[in-house]
């Protein structure tokens, strides 16, 4: 056997069922939930639920983003008060694997959305009053 020098600990495999019928050699197969996995750059041993390496700190998934009721809040403040500013959080939220988080970011984007509409049309009316006003006070100097 090719690999035979190279021992697995007991833990990382099991026997198949039915392959050892007649007392000889059982064959082995690997769980792949319990191969320890490597860090990318210095090749130590990692967990999968591990966010970053423990040996030299290199990022191996993206942290979830919090979900909090504060975090809502200033998600939805910042939609609101500053529009274009409410898309970047809304984005990112939206591209996470939580449906909570993907849920905030929705709404982070159509209050960020409803926000930029209201604040063009607050600034066209007042524009147009404005135009106004001046037309009538040229108006009123003969102009």
């Amino acid at each position: 056997m090719l690999y035979s020098y190279f021992k697995w600990p007991a833990d990382f495999k099991e026997m198949v069922p039915g392959s050892n019928p007649g007392g000889g050699t059982p064959c082995y197969h690997f769980r792949m939930d319990s191969i320890p996995l490597a860090c990318p750059q210095c090749h130590q041993p990692i967990r999968p639920e591990w966010y970053f390496c423990a040996n030299c700190g290199k990022d191996l998934k993206a942290k979830p983003r919090p979900v909090g009721v504060w975090m809502q809040i200033g998600i939805y403040a910042l939609s609101i008060f500053l529009p274009p500013l409410g898309y970047w959080p809304g984005i990112r939220y939206f591209r996470e694997d939580n449906p909570k988080a993907q849920q905030i970011g929705m709404i982070a984007i159509l209050l960020t959305t409803i926000s930029m509409v209201a604040t063009v049309w607050i600034g066209y009316v007042w524009l147009q009053g404005y135009i106004n006003a001046m037309n009538q006070s040229l108006n009123g100097l003969g102009f």
